[in-house]
């Protein structure tokens, strides 16, 4: 067990590494200079600044060293908990990105919580119950959101509830009701992929003769659900629910951009417009290594509740 936690997590951190190299080549491949995009910022109203101005600017950021210089003195300070200097703001990229790391993981744990709450017992019941309207009216509402952009979705939500019903505020993070709607069209999102995963696992294992057995002892179906089908489809639902929470940091991007909120997913938009590329690395850093960590502890939670996979005969 030991040996295998080592190999993932330098798998981790590989492809983590792996990760900020592709956005760091993206990024200087992209066009425009990034050193007048840099001086841009400090003039008003989008005033091209003079070339004496970018000069000093590419100087002072050492932009105009090669390309594998830029990304080492980017990369080299990260491992002793140094990330940078933000172009944007002038200060250290810590003092911006863990405020809204805080904020990003927030909303996005309160989002799964919902997702995980309705989608679970649903699908749960839709499978149990397959055919029946229990089944057919979740299973259709779930077709219907994966079907829908996250955007449109939001904006839905800004119409009917802040335009319309002047009940929600439409962006921000002024007060509790502020988490609301971003929450919700976050936990809509996910709530299809768990919903028919927990659908799909239920219709698979109803029919095994241990489900038979328990039928024939008069089990109540609320406590053969929960106790035996659900139990057994443990695995596939933390699969899923799993890769949900490993999107909740990048996957919030448009979200977040919609509603206004300050989070990581805004900050990687903000900073790609800004080319703050110090700011940028750090959320993909940041994105990168949650996903592959909630994948990891993923795998440790199947040994957890399969006693087989422990001992290594599945």
């Amino acid at each position: 067990m030991v040996s295998y936690t080592i190999r993932r997590l330098l798998a981790a951190v590989l492809v983590t590494l792996g990760v900020c190299f592709l956005t760091f080549t993206a990024i200087h491949l992209a066009p425009g200079d990034v050193a007048e995009s840099i001086a841009r910022g400090n003039f008003v109203f989008d005033e091209t600044p003079p070339q004496d101005v970018v000069d000093a600017t590419a100087a002072r950021y050492q932009l105009t060293n090669p390309f594998f210089i830029r990304f080492l003195s980017w990369l080299s300070p990260i491992f002793r908990g140094d990330f940078g200097i933000s172009y944007a703001y002038n200060i250290p990229v810590a003092e911006i990105i863990f405020p809204k790391l805080r904020n990003t993981i927030g909303l996005g744990s309160l989002a799964l919580l919902f997702a995980v709450l309705a989608g679970v017992p649903l699908g749960a019941a839709a499978g149990f119950r397959q055919g029946k309207a229990i089944d057919t009216v979740p299973g259709s509402f779930s077709l219907i959101l994966v079907s829908v952009p996250s955007f449109c979705l939001g904006l839905g939500l800004i119409i009917l509830f802040s335009v319309t019903l002047g009940v929600l505020p439409v962006s921000g993070k002024e007060n509790p009701r502020s988490f609301i709607l971003p929450s919700a069209t976050l936990a809509l999102g996910m709530f299809p992929a768990i919903f028919q995963i927990t659908r799909g696992s239920i219709i698979d294992l109803k029919n095994h003769d241990f489900i038979k057995m328990v039928k024939a002892k008069g089990l109540p179906p609320g406590l053969m659900v929960g106790r035996h089908l659900l139990k057994n489809a443990a695995i596939p639902l933390i699969t899923v629910i799993a890769s949900q929470a490993g999107h909740i940091l990048g996957g919030s991007v448009v979200v977040e951009t919609v509603f206004g909120w300050p989070g990581i997913g805004k900050l990687v938009i903000d900073s790609i417009k800004s080319k703050d590329i110090p700011a940028l690395q750090c959320c993909v850093l940041i994105i990168a290594l949650g996903y592959a960590l909630v994948n990891i502890a993923a795998d440790f939670s199947y040994a957890i509740i399969d006693p087989r996979i422990r001992a290594g005969r599945i």
